[in-house]
């Protein structure tokens, strides 16, 4: 309060709020003249000095604060005040001056000191309740290991002998069973690592597309088993080899993509791989995931990335899984420098995004590095295709990557070419607002441009 109505200099014109704030304040607040009598005051005298209210008003400031001298402004400076009770107690006060008059406020340092005692302790107990949550983990993790590795050992046994078919399918489910629990105990762990703060990035030469190649080949299967249609592509300007933690790369993508797969009854996932920012030494990717599942409303969104966190109940009961994916891919693209971010809609779907910097293998020219990337995009017609760079177009003018959005806008102008001049010529003006590197009217253009296309 008092640094408030200090250091901003405003005296509230309104008299109820004034009277409001003075009975209801615990801050101490003076009003005081030009001679140094009290004009008005908080009812929070009596509790720190003993005054009465009605004992101070006329009354001079320095039969509380014998010190005092009104002469300029004060910020926060420390003064002794002298009570009803003979006894003296230290304060820190404010002044203002307002006309001629006075606004003085002060707050019992004994008062200050005990909260943030309190404050501390609080902080501290916090701070031992997570240590003992970490440890809990990182034991309870450890030790179910033994038992489930007991287990798959005595699968394995099993499975050279000769077995129905009930009995393989059995013995199917229980392997199944133990693969989930792994992972779950896996998610537990790194879950710890990361907020200790224990985990480091292992830098090492890799190709992208050996490694998306591993990663795909871990979900190809299941989309193709739910009927999905899957896009996958890959901008040819990017260098094949890089340095960097290709592990933990790919743990993200993984933790996506398998996301994206489970929580996507119908339509179709895609992913795509572009470079923001391309120098001699360092490559900054982009990747792009969307999907059309179950998506998240505006309230869960600002929770998503936050541990053991899924949506609401009901998603964990119908799709399993601890919350626990987001979290990590979040901790691991800020260590990597990067950024993640979504935006979703509740029964359309979501769309995950992030940057990460990696290291070139070697510096060497662009010009001519391009090479045949693989591409898996369906067949689609104009509007889905058109569809599609908008989603990758606003993205780019939201982060203002205006060589990005200069791309898909021209992807955008040749799709609509030949289809209507009314939708040609607002392609042509958000063609031009991109090139001008203009947010406000990117974004006006591309609302334009959108509404023309959902009339067509």
């Amino acid at each position: 309060m008092m640094n408030i109505i200090v250091k901003g200099g405003v005296r509230m014109k309104n008299e109820d709020k004034i009277k409001f704030m003075l009975e209801n304040t615990d801050e101490i607040v003076l009003f005081v003249d030009q001679d140094g009598n009290i004009e008005d005051c908080s009812d929070s005298v009596f509790k720190n000095f003993g005054f009465l209210k009605e004992e101070l008003l006329g009354k001079s400031i320095q039969m509380i604060f014998p010190k005092l001298e009104l002469n300029s402004d004060v910020e926060k400076e420390m003064i002794t005040a002298y009570c009803k009770n003979h006894t003296c107690i230290s304060f820190y006060y404010g002044m203002h001056e307002m006309d001629g008059n006075y606004l003085i406020c002060a707050r019992n340092v004994q008062k200050c000191m005990e909260v943030r005692r309190e404050l501390e302790r609080t902080k501290a107990q916090a701070e031992a309740a997570k240590n003992i949550k970490k440890e809990f983990l990182a034991n309870v993790t450890h030790e179910l290991r033994t038992p489930i590795n007991g287990i798959k050992g005595l699968i394995k046994t099993l499975e050279d002998d000769e077995l129905t078919r009930q009995q393989e399918e059995t013995i199917e489910i229980i392997d199944q069973c133990c693969n989930n629990m792994v992972k779950l105990i896996n998610n537990l762990l790194d879950s710890t690592k990361y907020q200790s703060g224990k985990v480091i990035l292992e830098e090492k030469e890799f190709k992208l597309d050996e490694m998306l190649d591993h990663v795909l080949a871990l979900h190809r299967e299941k989309i193709y088993e739910k009927g999905l249609k899957f896009s996958y592509y890959e901008s040819a300007d990017i260098p094949n080899e890089l340095v960097g933690d290709e592990l933990r790369l790919s743990q993200v993508l993984n933790n996506l993509l398998s996301n994206a797969v489970k929580f996507t009854k119908s339509g179709q996932i895609s992913l795509e791989v572009i470079a923001t920012n391309i120098t001699e030494d360092e490559v900054e990717l982009f990747f792009l995931i969307m999907d059309t599942g179950i998506g998240v409303d505006e309230e869960e969104k600002d929770m998503i990335f936050n541990s053991f966190v899924q949506g609401d109940a009901s998603i964990t009961r119908r799709f399993g899984g601890t919350g626990l994916g987001l979290s990590i891919s979040k901790q691991i693209v800020e260590l990597m420098n990067g950024k993640i971010h979504m935006t979703s809609e509740k029964g359309v779907g979501s769309t995950f995004y992030f940057s990460v910097k990696v290291k070139r293998k070697e510096s060497r020219n662009i010009v001519g590095e391009t090479q045949e990337r693989r591409t898996m995009i369906e067949q689609k017609d104009w509007k889905e295709s058109v569809s599609e760079n908008m989603k990758k177009l606003i993205l780019c003018i939201e982060l203002e990557s205006w060589i990005r959005a200069e791309e898909f806008v021209n992807l955008i102008k040749e799709e609509v070419e030949g289809v209507n001049p009314v939708l040609k010529k607002k392609a042509f003006l958000l063609a031009l607002a991109v090139r001008k590197e203009d947010y406000e009217k990117s974004k006006k253009a591309f609302e334009l441009f959108n509404e023309e296309l959902q009339n067509n």
